[in-house]
């Protein structure tokens, strides 16, 4: 995961003599907290064609429901879209990670 996209300082947590250090990803948009999930994204990808990714690892924000991508699945994703045929209309794909 891309910690450069976090925006808030570490929290740290006392545990005996260790110092446990701890991250919080926030939104960009509004501030929320970015949670991990799975879930399926459009992508348009010429004026009449769009594609589903089912399955996508993404952050998505607790409060907007904004969605990013770390930068090796948005690499993987561009790879994905560069090759799909964009004569086709709607295409939905499986992710596999």
């Amino acid at each position: 995961m891309d910690l450069s996209r976090c925006t808030s300082p570490p929290a740290a947590s006392s545990g005996g003599g260790n110092r446990v250090v701890a991250r919080t990803m926030i939104c960009r948009t509004c501030g929320g907290a970015l949670r991990s999930r799975v879930t399926d994204l459009p992508f348009k990808v010429a004026d009449t064609s769009i594609v589903i990714l089912k399955g996508l690892p993404v952050l998505q924000c607790s409060q907007c429901q904004e969605t990013e991508l770390d930068h090796p699945l948005m690499v993987e994703v561009e790879r994905i879209l560069a090759s799909f045929d964009q004569t086709t209309e709607l295409e939905i794909i499986r992710y596999a990670a």
